[in-house]
């Protein structure tokens, strides 16, 4: 650590394989068949909310591989990106 306003690091890795699990957003679920990595570094309160800092040194904070949408893109219809919860339309 070199970054001396960061007081604490995290990093998770996702199992992957038939065991990683998945995620589900409304309607749409994807499979975690690759293992996925998130990384950085994040301090106490800063004028009252945590400050997080990406990843050091050449490394990525999120490292995700492309993902398989069960039954394909083509259930992410209209309707479910209207449903509460959704980030945005696509």
């Amino acid at each position: 650590m070199t970054n001396t306003e960061i007081e604490y690091c995290y990093a998770g890795v996702t199992s992957g394989g038939s065991g990683g699990g998945f995620f589900q957003l409304g309607g749409v679920t994807v499979k975690l068949s690759k293992p996925i990595i998130l990384q950085g570094g994040f301090n106490g309160k800063w004028r009252g909310k945590w400050k997080i800092f990406p990843a050091a040194n050449g490394y990525q904070t999120l490292e995700s591989p492309e993902l398989a949408v069960e039954k394909g893109l083509g259930v992410i219809t209209p309707q479910i990106q209207n449903e509460e919860g959704w980030p945005e339309k696509l």
